[in-house]
């Protein structure tokens, strides 16, 4: 009954009180009530009971238990665009190249399918939709941009060969007040946070500031305000992690194959995007395999994913959302064309790498005094030698290294490994 009520208040002339009747002939469509329930539950803005579009079992009861109240939508998407220093963190792998023929002749080895699942350094979708679990739930929170960060995060740990781990967004949301703005949104460049600063895990953290969107105020354009009901002090006692960030850059998205070979070099990264209605209407109710490419709708906000592959043949980057282990693949990812949207998506992308701090030794030697005295004078002579020897182990990494049986001049320490290259475009 509460279902059926609900369903008169969104569509009281269509759906009639007395009979039931929703297309006024006496005979329910199933699917004019699961698209009535999709509109009433904001997830289908554009459509009408009258479409007749197919719907799925799975989203007929995913927008049953929307409107009943067991699950809610994610508020503000919380992606704001392109960081400030966007231009200056810029790097080009083409212009490490002797030649344009040599980087052309490189990047024609990269496969045509990538994915850093088949790796096992890919942890699993978190779920902003339910409303009491799991702890790492986004709710109403604007922070897809610390979900981004720190599924980038969580990979590169592995990458490096530790442990699985499931790091905390609180942490972002709360501590990171460089140009982020908890649930009032952030940007791609939110893992610049731990270059002082180690992760904590979720376990310790909580996820405090689940519904704390809703009384935010946020702001939709410049200046931005932060929001969190949980204060960063409260985390003091969450040990932290050793690992810190290392280098970062941004990369030019204008070109697919820079973005290619930033993935397939440093790993899943962040990946953000201009979102409009249709996309949350494809999540919903896509295919797997399916290829999402915006066609209609208004925009709605900004959202950021973790990138962690593409396929040439589909055209499209395979991304892990923050919206639950569903969506059209049934898995928490989402293909996203690479080009053809009927208005540009304005991607914007920055990567990093990690270090641990773990491995850092120090060493010192002993102190030495040597005394002497005669009958008339005494003297005494000290001598201090204190010698410390810091070595810092690099950093392992895991690297995909396409196969070739062509010999390429690359620049000293570019493939895999960029060493000092171009040192001045690291932030």
């Amino acid at each position: 009954m509460r279902i059926f009520s609900l369903l008169i208040l969104c569509f009281p002339h269509s759906i009639g009180a007395s009979d039931g009747d929703v297309n006024g002939s006496g005979n329910t469509d199933l699917s004019d009530v699961v698209t009535a329930l999709q509109i009433c539950a904001g997830m289908n803005l554009d459509a009408s009971p009258e479409s007749g579009e197919k719907i799925g079992l799975k989203d007929a009861i995913f927008a049953l238990q929307v409107v009943a109240g067991l699950r809610i939508l994610p508020g503000n998407p919380g992606g704001l665009g392109i960081p400030d220093d966007y231009e200056q963190t810029l790097i080009s792998f083409r212009d490490s190249f002797p030649s344009m023929g040599d980087y052309e002749s490189f990047v024609i080895q990269l496969p045509e399918i990538f994915d850093w699942r088949d790796k096992g350094v890919v942890t699993r979708a978190k779920d902003q939709r339910y409303i009491v679990t799991p702890p790492d739930d986004q709710g109403r929170c604007g922070s897809c941009w610390a979900f981004g960060a720190v599924g980038a995060f969580e990979s590169k740990i592995m990458m490096a060969g530790g442990a699985e781990y499931d790091l905390s967004e609180q942490q972002q949301i709360s501590c990171n007040r460089n140009n982020q703005y908890g649930c009032c949104g952030g940007y791609v460049n939110a893992a610049l946070f731990w270059r002082y600063r180690g992760p904590v895990r979720e376990s310790c953290s909580g996820y405090g500031d689940y519904n704390t969107g809703d009384s935010c105020g946020c702001r939709f354009a410049p200046p931005y305000i932060h929001c969190a009901e949980v204060f960063c002090d409260t985390l003091e006692s969450c040990d932290e992690l050793p690992y810190r960030t290392d280098r970062y850059y941004s990369v030019d998205t204008t070109d697919i194959n820079e973005i290619k070979l930033s993935l397939s070099e440093d790993g899943p990264s962040p990946l953000g995007f201009d979102t409009y209605t249709d996309f949350q209407n494809f999540w919903n109710t896509g295919s797997p395999g399916e290829v999402y490419r915006h066609s209609d709708g208004s925009r709605s906000g900004g959202h950021i994913v973790l990138l962690i592959g593409w396929d040439d043949g589909k055209q499209a980057w395979l991304c892990k959302n923050s919206w639950g282990e569903r969506g059209p693949n049934n898995d928490g990812t989402v293909w996203i064309a690479y080009s053809g949207h009927i208005t540009d998506l304005r991607f914007v992308m920055a990567n990093f790498t990690i270090k641990n701090t773990a491995s850092v030794t120090t060493t010192t030697t002993s102190t030495t005094t040597t005394s002497s005295t005669s009958s008339s004078t005494t003297s005494t002579s000290t001598t201090i030698v204190l010698t410390t020897t810091t070595s810092i182990a690099p950093t392992t990494t895991t690297s995909f290294v396409p196969t070739t049986t062509t010999t390429i001049p690359i620049p000293d320490g570019l493939m895999w490994n960029y060493g000092n290259w171009n040192e001045k475009n690291w932030n």
